[in-house]
């Protein structure tokens, strides 16, 4: 099973800053991907996902929330990952974290670890089409 959250189309509710640690927090839209044999199906499902970036600097001033997003990236030493997160996610070194809400102001933090993760139960969203499907899901 292949799980992983879209930046576009979650929902921005929430950034709280105490020392070294900024906590963002998403009514995050959430792909699953589960192979049956030969097919892949895949389902969106909406779920609590946190964003924790450690010894970290946000960047710019946070916009009125609760708010939508429309794009989001995350930068590490690998490289982007570019709206599309796999769930957990965990890297260490410099990160950049960027959203953009659907207002169009954009969201940056700054830091040396980023882990992102799913927190309670999601909620069935949509069946996904085929189109969709994730490269790594063969």
């Amino acid at each position: 099973m292949i799980r992983a959250l879209e930046f576009h189309d979650s929902r921005l509710m929430a950034i709280s800053v105490a020392v070294g640690r900024t906590e963002i927090v998403l009514r995050g839209y959430v792909h699953q991907w589960e192979r049956h044999r030969d097919v892949w199906k895949g389902t969106g499902w909406m779920q609590q996902v946190r964003i924790r970036v450690l010894d970290s600097i946000l960047q710019t001033a946070a916009p009125e929330l609760p708010v939508g997003l429309s794009d989001g990236a995350i930068d590490t030493w690998d490289g982007r990952l570019s709206n599309w997160v796999k769930l957990p996610f965990e890297a260490s070194g410099p990160c950049t974290i960027r959203m953009e809400t659907t207002q169009g102001d954009i969201i940056t933090v700054t830091g040396h670890e980023v882990l992102v993760f799913a927190q309670g139960e999601p909620t069935f969203v949509e069946a996904l089409p085929e189109a969709m499907r994730p490269e790594d899901a063969v």
